[in-house]
């Protein structure tokens, strides 16, 4: 896809990583091998898959659940990390959609925390575009519509952090109050987090959004969702 977010997001942690980096770092099991030749071919090539395949969506979901902090070195981790996600990424904005054993939100969460984790200034600048194009395809072709808002929350948090300075705020804020309600699955009054039943990484959205919500604002909206996250 030409002039994709989410491809100059890709070509950066292409970048920033090397064979030897994705021999260390791929999940060992259950097929160790297959992920590595994989993976290696995508950096080589610098060309994303446009369909997933079971050794494209296992790299990327085994390596998610995994504490970086508790790797040998969580630096190096995260660089392979983020350059799976990128490629679940692309799959999302391409033409046959994402990864159903990889959620949206998963995608997004992985890469935003990795990205603030290694204070990289410039691939947090590269995702708040990659996100608002996540959030238009994933509407435009109703592949996983209730996870929607976590786009815009990402991309919030990214304004609040400083790395999203044309973003209308309190616009955004009050769009993803309305999707929420609209995709809450439960009627639960927590309302972003009723919107996907793929909930295992919502512990990484709450600390995100702690860090980087303001404790005083002048928007009812911003202040209405700070409450109802730090509510969770």
């Amino acid at each position: 896809m030409s002039n994709s977010a989410c491809h100059d997001l890709f070509a950066y942690t292409a970048r920033r990583l090397t064979p030897q980096d994705i021999a260390a770092f791929c999940p060992g099991d259950p097929g160790y091998g297959d992920y590595v030749e994989t993976f290696n071919t995508i950096l080589r090539t610098r060309i994303p898959p446009i369909t997933t395949s079971f050794e494209v969506s296992e790299t990327i979901g085994l390596s998610t659940c995994i504490d970086a902090e508790t790797t040998a070195d969580p630096v190096r981790y995260r660089r392979t990390r983020l350059f799976a996600n990128a490629v679940g990424a692309c799959l999302y904005v391409g033409a046959y959609g994402g990864d159903d054993h990889n959620p949206a939100n998963y995608i997004a969460i992985t890469l935003l925390d990795d990205a603030w984790a290694l204070q990289d200034a410039m691939l947090l600048a590269l995702l708040p575009a990659a996100f608002a194009e996540l959030h238009r395809r994933i509407l435009e072709e109703a592949w996983c519509p209730e996870e929607s808002p976590f786009f815009l929350l990402a991309q919030l948090i990214l304004a609040f952090l400083g790395y999203a300075p044309t973003v209308d705020q309190p616009q955004l804020a009050a769009q993803l109050i309305a999707d929420a309600a609209k995709y809450n699955q439960y009627g639960s009054s927590n309302f972003l987090f009723c919107c996907s039943h793929y909930d295992q990484l919502h512990h990484r959205w709450l600390r995100l959004a702690r860090l980087s919500f303001p404790r005083e604002t002048p928007h009812d909206d911003i202040a209405l969702l700070r409450d109802e996250l730090l509510a969770s």
